[in-house]
């Protein structure tokens, strides 16, 4: 059964950012393949960049998802300046047939 994983967003979650007022984070992901049979992998990566005009300290990122993500989470990711951004590779492994949104 083919799992679409275009709303992997949904499944992600920022554990804290310490932003001030000005500061405005986007998240994107890219993802290939974007349909995955049971056992395939699929490679990704997670982009925060910063919109606003002030840096933004990230502290860590958590994956939650019911697929196997590695890395689960990440943390002291540092200080992302203005109009900078920062890129986290991952893998997927779709292990059971299943719809995952």
């Amino acid at each position: 059964m083919k799992k679409p994983l275009l709303t992997l967003l949904t499944l992600l979650a920022l554990t804290i950012l310490v932003t001030p007022a000005s500061a405005h984070i986007t998240a994107s992901v890219q993802l290939t393949p974007s349909v995955l049979l049971p056992g395939d992998t699929a490679y990704g990566t997670l982009t925060l960049t910063n919109k606003g005009t002030t840096s933004i300290k990230v502290t860590g990122v958590t994956f939650f998802s019911d697929l196997k993500v590695e890395p689960k989470s990440i943390s002291s990711i540092g200080y992302i300046p203005p109009a900078g951004s920062y890129e986290l590779p991952f893998r997927i492994n779709a292990e059971k047939v299943g719809l995952y949104t």
